[in-house]
């Protein structure tokens, strides 16, 4: 018996002074500190860093080369070239160098006067990567890819809070759940006080004190349950609180959840007004145009190849006009016979874009029929909230009745048993189906890719 009496006096002493950690501070906190929050802040970066690497291939650059033989005191030949290149959009380079040859085995192709000879002119594909080329693409990609990165951003931020609310609310629940227990099991204890009392003086049998005991047991046992699946709710919790240093951090002991009203919490949901703009939707979106780029320029590559490069020529220190009939001119032509590459390669990257739009009007169907299932369990359980909330205060009313009548001798202890359970039952029942409502909303909200939204604009 003192054994029983301590241990309900520990489970007690657990959860009476508290202090609340409201559902704002929670979500303060992960948006605060939490990884996924860092990670976030990581895309945005490596979108950008992804857009400067692909614009470094219009950066200019400069190249210079030098080839040189000497043997038994003669120079053969010594040739030292220098070019600035210039890639510009449209799939033009524009160059202009310098270059200084001499020897006396020099071939004469390469002959040019001692003082050297200056060089400018173009390069270009006249045919494949003339609309588009593989660097234009690269840089359309990247800036696509940030847009990306900022939709998926959403759709992380959405993910974590719709999580965090959920695994919220069910610490709530356990804290209520945990709460009623102690309350019936206080309740239990003191009913048995006064039932060993009156067998002590001589007005019940010995019999009503055993029952009266295994009541209170029973009490005991159930607030056990209730303390188990409170800490395992607790601990949910603790596992979305961070600090500054990226340190995971627990709640204190004394530390309790807010008890939040459904309906005047969720009285104001943001609404749908274009599903084509949902995250999840928008990713198919984003991957689409990036295929459509891959397809313009996979396009390009059944073309033939075509290379043209023309400069003009001036000697070094020459101040006169350009002479054009001192030029330097070059073409290349390649033209697989068949194209049985860029056509296959082509044909994939269509095959890319239908799955890619299949998928994305799969998804679009999927969350709007999902929406319209939310809409009629919200609604349902609505009404079995209203249900159970009407079925405890009944079951109050006969609860306080029957102890009314047990005070005055004209009830039994089963009695008051049995309208507690009836109590209890229909107490914790109201409990689940104010959680079970509470998800169902938080569903609805990340269904419409809206559960970062209506945090901001619950706290602003």
């Amino acid at each position: 018996m003192r054994v029983l009496l301590f241990m309900l006096c520990c489970l007690f002493v657990r959860v009476t002074i508290a202090q609340v950690f409201t559902l704002k501070d929670f979500m303060q906190t992960i948006a605060q500190y939490h990884p996924v929050m860092q990670r976030i802040t990581l895309l945005e970066n490596e979108a950008d860093a992804n857009l400067q690497m692909t614009r470094g291939v219009f950066d200019p650059y400069i190249e210079s080369s030098l080839a040189q033989k000497e043997y038994a005191d003669k120079l053969y030949y010594r040739m030292w070239n220098s070019t600035l290149t210039i890639p510009v959009w449209s799939g033009i380079d524009v160059y202009a160098g310098l270059a200084q040859n001499d020897g006396i085995y020099i071939d004469p192709s390469n002959t040019i006067p001692d003082v050297g000879l200056y060089k400018a002119g173009i390069k270009a594909d006249v045919l494949q990567g003339l609309l588009t080329n593989r660097r234009q693409t690269d840089v359309a990609q990247a800036k696509i890819m940030q847009e990306s990165n900022a939709n998926e951003q959403m759709v992380m931020r959405n993910r974590v809070y719709a999580e965090a609310l959920t695994d919220y609310f069910n610490w709530s629940r356990a804290y209520q759940v945990l709460q009623l227990y102690q309350t019936f099991a206080e309740r239990a204890q003191v009913r048995y006080n006064g039932v060993v009392a009156m067998h002590r003086a001589g007005d019940i049998p010995a019999v009503d004190t055993l029952e009266a005991f295994i009541q209170l047991q029973d009490r005991l046992t159930l607030y056990n349950d209730a303390f188990i699946q409170y800490v395992y709710a607790l601990q949910t919790v603790n596992g979305y609180l961070w600090n500054s240093n990226t340190q995971p951090v627990r709640l204190q002991e004394d530390q309790i959840p807010e008890q939040l009203d459904s309906l005047q919490l969720f009285q104001n949901l943001p609404t749908v007004t274009d599903w084509l703009a949902h995250p999840l939707v928008r990713d198919y979106q984003f991957a689409l145009q990036s295929l459509d780029l891959e397809e313009r320029l996979k396009k390009q590559y059944v073309l033939p190849k075509l290379s043209l490069n023309y400069g003009v020529l001036m000697p070094v220190g020459f101040t006169e006009n350009v002479n054009p009939d001192q030029y330097q001119f070059g073409m290349s032509f390649q033209y697989p016979l068949f194209t049985r590459n860029a056509r296959g390669s082509l044909e994939l990257t269509r095959i890319k874009q239908r799955e890619t739009d299949l998928k994305r009007v799969e998804k679009l169907n999927e969350l709007q029929l999902k929406s319209t299932i939310l809409e009629q369990e919200v609604t349902l359980k609505r009404e079995q909230l209203s249900l159970y909330t009407s079925m405890q205060r009944n079951a109050l009313t006969l609860l306080q009745a029957e102890e009314t009548k047990f005070s005055v001798g004209e009830s039994s202890l089963f009695l008051v048993n049995a309208r507690e359970l009836s109590y209890l039952n229909s107490a914790v029942k109201q409990v689940y189906a104010q959680f079970t409502l509470q998800c169902t909303l938080v569903k609805q909200l990340d269904n419409t890719g809206n559960v970062y939204t209506f945090i901001t604009s619950l706290y602003q």
